[in-house]
């Protein structure tokens, strides 16, 4: 029934009007985000700077503000906790509108501490990608949006800092450890470090005396063809390990032997022992048994005898366990240092000693040439050195010719 009343308004309604209404239900949401948008825009530009009558002093944009309140986003640690305060203009003490040149100064602030989450490692370099976020979402934005702001130098050094990295990298460069090398020096330098701890991992093992963990170490590396190094390294120390192993084994079975031969005849000592403690238990026995009168040494002796008799039998029995024990530590041994030295065996023709070739160097391409060889001396040059090597016998040929020409002149 409802149905047929609203199909019966909708016929009542001219058709432009129905038009008219449907515009106005399409437009209207527009225009509401739009004034809304504008509204917020307006609003946040507006930063505040307000004091309160306690002494408290609140800054930043407006959020919202009406005749009893005003909700202002208030910026606390320069910037870097941020949250919404609402407070009655009633305690209120003094507000003030900041100019457009301090608003932008203090967002700026703000977001230059945003910024710090964008830091170069000083040992190593970052992914390209990272590099990219940093300049094209932090530094470029701020020097766009804040371009006369006191952060702006400090904000384009950095720049050029992380472009400079970032065009480090692009070139296949990377930085390791604080200093820049191509991708396949990162990576020998990395193999020869591991290498290192590896082997440094494996003599601490080896110190300790466990060589089954120090195999364990060393195993992986005998055949590494990222690092030869550490396989020369790994396979040179492994045959100490072996044999520092044996020779440990070899001395520990020999102990055992002895510790087992001074057992055994601790064993037939005690033996003796206990059948003589047991022969003079059994005769004082048999002695108080046959006797129909005893007396108080009798019973002493007989305890005696007794105490004997047992102390020795548990002399030999704990000597009898002992034994044993060391029988099956020398069994143990044995059969380790047999199975040792069947894995020394394998080992050495398995991964025989290896030598690392040494790389030849590139020949030198920056080299100083040779000086070019001096010009010959002139004529003026070899009559000065003959001059002064001579010149005693140039005087006196001068001081002779001198003489010769007097004499001529005098005749004359």
């Amino acid at each position: 029934m409802s149905t047929l009343r609203g199909a019966h308004a909708m016929k009542s309604i001219p058709c432009g009007r129905v038009v008219w209404i449907l515009l106005c239900i399409l437009v209207l949401p527009g225009s509401i985000d739009l004034s809304t948008a504008q509204m917020s825009d307006s609003v946040a530009v507006d930063y505040v700077s307000i004091r309160l009558k306690d002494g408290t002093v609140l800054e930043g944009p407006v959020l919202l503000e009406d005749d009893g309140q005003i909700t202002v986003e208030a910026q606390a640690a320069s910037g870097t906790i941020i949250h919404k305060e609402r407070v009655e203009k009633s305690n209120i003490a003094s507000l003030s509108h900041l100019s457009p040149a301090d608003r932008d100064q203090r967002l700026a602030t703000i977001a230059y501490h945003g910024l710090a989450k964008y830091q170069l490692d000083s040992q190593s370099s970052l992914p390209p990608a990272y590099y990219d976020l940093a300049i094209n979402e932090g530094f470029l934005p701020f020097l766009q949006k804040y371009p006369q702001a006191m952060e702006s130098a400090t904000v384009s050094n950095r720049l050029a800092e992380w472009k400079s990295e970032r065009s480090m990298v692009a070139s296949g460069q990377i930085k390791y450890r604080g200093k820049w090398m191509t991708t396949d020096e990162a990576d020998k330098l990395t193999a020869s470090e591991r290498a290192q701890q590896v082997i440094q991992d494996a003599r601490a093992l080896m110190a300790q005396g466990q060589f089954d963990a120090a195999t364990e170490r060393l195993a992986p590396y005998y055949s590494a063809p990222q690092s030869p190094q550490l396989a020369v390294e790994s396979r040179r120390l492994q045959g100490d390990v072996y044999r520092l192993w044996v020779s440990s084994l070899q001395t520990f079975k020999d102990q055992l032997g002895k510790d087992l031969e001074a057992s055994k005849d601790r064993v037939a000592r005690l033996a003796e022992a206990r059948s003589k403690a047991q022969s003079d238990y059994d005769q004082a026995r048999a002695k108080n048994q046959g006797s129909n009168v005893r007396t108080l040494g009798d019973a002493a002796i007989s305890g005696q005898t007794a105490a004997d008799y047992f102390r020795a039998e548990k002399q030999f029995g704990d000597e009898q366990k002992r034994e044993s024990a060391l029988q099956q530590q020398l069994d143990d041994t044995v059969q380790k240092l047999r199975d040792v030295q069947q894995s020394q065996d394998l080992f050495a023709t398995a991964y025989p000693p290896m030598e690392l070739v040494k790389e030849t160097p590139p020949p030198r391409t920056n080299a100083v040439p040779p000086p070019p060889p001096p010009p010959p001396p002139t004529f003026l040059e070899k009559a000065g050195e003959w001059f002064g090597r001579n010149w005693i016998m140039a005087v006196g040929v001068g001081l002779l010719g001198m003489w010769g020409i007097s004499r001529l002149l005098t005749r004359a």
